[in-house]
């Protein structure tokens, strides 16, 4: 009796077994691979002769610290997670030091870093970016100047071996950047900020306008300023919805007229934003680009310049134009790939519109791109 029950309970631990690895099959065979790529910075050039700056410290302000990246790998269904080396703190701190020639400057280099992002766009085309978004101080004994505030999209394309083209132009944008601020001498007496007023830089630029502090008032926002004031128009609106085939709604904004009904309707090149009391629309579109608050941002898909990338003839083209685009090398020579920093070339005859995730910049009254969206 007792062998039976134990060839019975013997049986339906195999075929639980048996069910659970046709079940990991199962998962393997639909579901994407995931392999993982160790980002790292390799010392293979040195910063100008007249760095100022003994240390790099970074302040790491970023949510997910863990990945800078995804690269989405369409054609071989295999998802890409790319993750530094060190922490990305420890891994620029020690960068620094590697790539130094003068470890005697009067300085130190302090970075607020909050974003550091390498993305392929999920496509059949070799087309990625690296974004950074990061404010460079200077300063000695706790105090601090403040040097730059950058957040740029540095976008490449195309080359034969794209990721490590990729990963070799975000390594070079990463130097060129440390080797742009390192040698920037200043006086003394400009030396006037803590470390906690770098940190909180961006937090305290919003605290100054009133629509980052208070509850949002429903009216038209002429202006940039008057939106920043929270100081709409007090003229009532009326909004009109109209559905589409794939579900979402365009929004049309009409003055009220003296029947209390729609009249006009309001020009969209008329105002900056409206908020009706539910949602927030930009204006230049009659109100069809809709604009977002999260986490503290105001955030939306606005169209910019960047490269267009078509597919012909079985290879990829890339129109080139002037400014800031050309050629760019990788420095162990792994890919040339044409790049460009979104909105720095004045010759944007040959480049495409393309549509940016962008967040409002209160301290520059407009938008900066931070994600591709095509």
């Amino acid at each position: 009796m007792n062998i039976v029950i134990f060839a019975a309970i013997s049986l339906n631990k195999m075929l639980k077994h048996i069910t659970l690895a046709t079940l990991f099959m199962l998962l393997a065979h639909c579901c994407p691979a995931q392999k993982t790529i160790i980002f790292n910075l390799p010392a293979d050039s040195t910063i100008a002769d007249n760095n100022v700056c003994h240390s790099l410290r970074v302040i790491d302000m970023r949510k997910h610290k863990d990945s800078i990246g995804g690269l989405s790998i369409t054609t071989s269904k295999v998802e890409t997670k790319v993750v530094p080396e060190q922490p990305l703190d420890i891994m620029l701190n020690r960068y620094f030091d590697e790539i130094s020639a003068n470890k005697k400057g009067e300085f130190e280099l302090l970075l607020v870093l909050h974003d550091f992002q390498i993305t392929k766009l999920n496509r059949n085309i070799d087309l990625g970016y690296f974004h950074f978004s990061g404010d460079f101080y200077i300063g000695k004994d706790g105090k601090y100047h403040m040097l730059d505030s950058v957040d740029h999209i540095y976008e490449f394309g195309p080359t034969k071996k794209f990721i490590e083209g990729l990963i070799a132009y975000t390594q070079q944008n990463t130097f060129q950047l440390i080797n742009k601020y390192a040698p920037k001498a200043v006086s003394m007496k400009w030396l006037k900020l803590t470390e906690q007023d770098a940190q909180n830089r961006r937090a305290n630029i919003k605290a100054k306008y009133p629509i980052y502090t208070g509850e949002f008032k429903q009216g038209i926002y002429f202006t940039v300023d008057q939106f920043l004031a929270n100081s709409p128009s007090d003229t009532e609106i009326i909004v009109k919805e109209i559905p589409q085939q794939d579900g979402k709604k365009i929004y049309y904004y009409h003055y009220k007229n003296a029947k209390g009904k729609a009249g006009k309707q309001i020009d969209g090149d008329s105002y900056f934003a409206i908020y009706d009391g539910k949602s927030w629309h930009l204006g230049g579109e009659s109100g069809i680009r809709k604009m977002k608050f999260h986490d503290g941002e105001f955030t939306a898909v606005r169209v910019e310049y960047g490269l267009r990338a078509e597919p012909k003839n079985n290879f990829l083209y890339v129109p080139v134009g002037g400014g800031a685009i050309g050629p760019s090398i990788a420095a162990n020579g792994a890919a040339i790939g044409i790049s460009y920093i979104i909105n720095s070339s004045k010759n944007r005859d040959e480049l495409g519109e393309v549509y940016y995730n962008c967040r409002f910049d209160p301290a520059q009254k407009k938008f900066i791109p931070f994600k591709r969206l095509e």
